[in-house]
């Protein structure tokens, strides 16, 4: 089956080489001959060359282990719809379609968004190849993500869920809390990564649940991280508690080389939180329990309201700026504090 898809790959290719069209100008538009390879059949191994490093991100590397799990699991949601179609035959239409069935299946935004995310970067290796001429999900209409990343607390409501947490559950959580990390690098923290002379975090790696340590999610993700003193007393506590772990020991881990699991973790914490009387608070106000993302996303939105959007980029580790630009969110008093800065400035004039 591999050298058949192999072959239907190359004839491809042999009939796309060399064909084109005058167009308007110095312009020329390839022609792509049909191909008989079916986009299920060249979705499955693109995944495969992704699994073993042969496909790479738009930053030229290997994909984490749990994208491409991930990628694998949300195309499928596609395939009933247009895996068996020939790949060149996968037009603009024919993905809507696909997308709205997903939509009116009741999947949510978000969930849709997340099954074509592979398709756009199968479609464009197939462009590259030369085995299309466009990407189909060009002109893809996708309605946007649900809401926005809206779980934010009040610092003192955070301080109190995390004191009726055991040292050994509130460690993890005062890091993704106060320093912003991502659940796998705080899986992957070790205590060399812990610099208490200059205050900060480094960030080196993360956390597979299958293949260990590996690279944190973007070049982005290389940083240091600024500890406030509630982090810096919470490690001191927790290094004076267990001195048998130092250097290349995991900080949280089960063991000093296996990294605890999120899953134990939210269950212990929910029981915490639940006997404390934390959960009918947030639901009262209509509040989910939070998971360590939405504890790293109330870390950021409180950073957005003290830096400025280049310090909270750098510190939160992300690639693209938007990313930050999202969690710079206005207080509910911020008209009113920002008419008093210009009223100061104007009589300072």
């Amino acid at each position: 089956m591999v050298g058949s898809f192999a072959r239907a790959i190359t004839s491809s290719r042999r009939r796309s080489r060399g064909a084109t069209r005058p167009g308007s100008g110095s312009a020329r538009r390839t022609i792509v001959s049909p191909t008989g390879v079916t986009f299920e059949a060249y979705a499955d191994r693109w995944l495969d060359g992704a699994r073993s490093g042969i496909n790479l991100t738009r930053d030229l590397n290997p994909y984490k282990p749990s994208t491409v799990r991930a990628y694998a699991k949300h195309i499928r949601r596609v395939y009933p719809m247009v895996g068996s179609m020939r790949l060149t035959d996968v037009d603009v239409p024919a993905l809507q379609d696909a997308a709205n069935q997903l939509t009116a299946s009741g999947l949510t935004a978000s969930s849709v968004r997340n099954s074509f995310d592979p398709v756009r970067k199968i479609f464009a290796r197939a462009v590259k190849e030369r085995l299309i001429a466009v990407n189909p999900c060009a002109g893809l209409e996708l309605k946007a993500a649900d809401g926005s990343r809206d779980w934010v607390d009040s610092p003192q409501r955070v301080a109190r869920a995390l004191a009726v947490l055991s040292r050994r559950e509130r460690g993890p959580w005062t890091v993704a809390f106060y320093a912003g990390l991502r659940c796998g690098e705080i899986q992957a923290l070790r205590w060399h990564d812990i610099d208490f002379d200059r205050g900060v975090i480094r960030v080196e790696r993360s956390w597979d649940r299958k293949a260990g340590p590996i690279a944190p999610k973007s070049k982005a993700g290389f940083r240091k991280v600024p500890m406030s003193m509630l982090i810096r007393r919470e490690l001191r506590e927790l290094q004076q508690q267990d001195i048998s772990r130092r250097g290349d020991d995991l900080v949280f881990g089960r063991t000093a080389d296996q990294a605890f699991a999120p899953q134990t973790l939210h269950r212990r914490t929910k029981a915490a939180w639940l006997e404390a009387g934390m959960i009918a608070e947030w639901a009262a106000e209509g509040m989910d329990v939070p998971g360590l993302h939405d504890a790293r996303h109330h870390c950021l939105t409180h950073w957005g309201r003290v830096w400025d959007v280049g310090r909270l980029r750098e510190a939160a580790g992300h690639s693209d700026i938007r990313q930050s630009q999202r969690y710079l969110h206005v207080p509910p008093d911020r008209d009113a504090e920002d008419a008093a800065r210009l009223d100061a400035y104007l009589r300072a004039m």
